[in-house]
C-alpha cells in the first residue's frame, strides 16, 4: 500500500501535468508515423511499415492504359480492403500476383496488395493517395 505522501506526490498538480504532457507527446508522434486515406481520413498504415521490394521502397510503373502511378512498399495496411481476383497479369513485381487494394472506409482506390506464391505479401500504396495528420 502506498503511503499518504507518496499517493499525494503522484496526484500533485505538477505531477499530472507532467504526465499529461508526456503522453501527449506520445500520442503525436504516434500519430506522426500513421498515413491516412487522402480522400476520408481513415487510417491506412504506417512509416514504421515500409519496406523495400527489388531493392526500393519507392517504386514508378505504368499500367496497359498509360497511367503512371508512384508507389511506396508496406508490409502491412490494415485500413485497406483487398478486392477482386489476384492476378499475374501484368504486373510490377515478378513471382506476385495483384489485387487492387481500396480504403475500408471511402473505398477509394489506394494501391494493390502483391501476393507471391511461397506466402510472401506486401502494399503497393499510391503515395498521393496518403496524407499524414495534421
Amino acid at each position: 500500500m502506498l503511503s499518504s505522501a507518496v499517493t499525494f506526490e503522484l496526484f500533485d498538480e505538477e505531477n499530472v501535468d507532467k504526465l499529461l504532457a508526456a503522453n501527449k507527446e506520445r500520442q503525436s508522434e504516434k500519430d506522426d508515423v500513421r498515413l491516412l486515406c487522402a480522400r476520408c481520413g481513415y487510417v491506412i498504415t504506417s512509416r514504421d511499415q515500409r519496406i523495400t521490394v527489388d531493392g526500393s521502397y519507392h517504386h514508378t510503373f505504368s499500367n496497359p492504359a498509360g497511367l503512371v502511378f508512384d508507389i511506396g512498399c508496406f508490409r502491412d495496411a490494415p485500413g485497406c480492403r483487398q478486392t477482386g481476383s489476384a492476378t499475374e497479369d501484368w504486373t510490377w513485381f515478378d513471382g506476385f500476383s495483384w489485387r487492387i487494394a481500396v480504403c475500408r472506409e471511402c473505398r477509394s482506390h489506394l494501391g494493390w496488395s502483391y501476393q507471391s506464391n511461397n506466402g510472401e505479401g506486401f502494399f503497393g500504396l499510391i503515395v498521393d493517395r496518403l496524407v499524414s495528420p495534421g
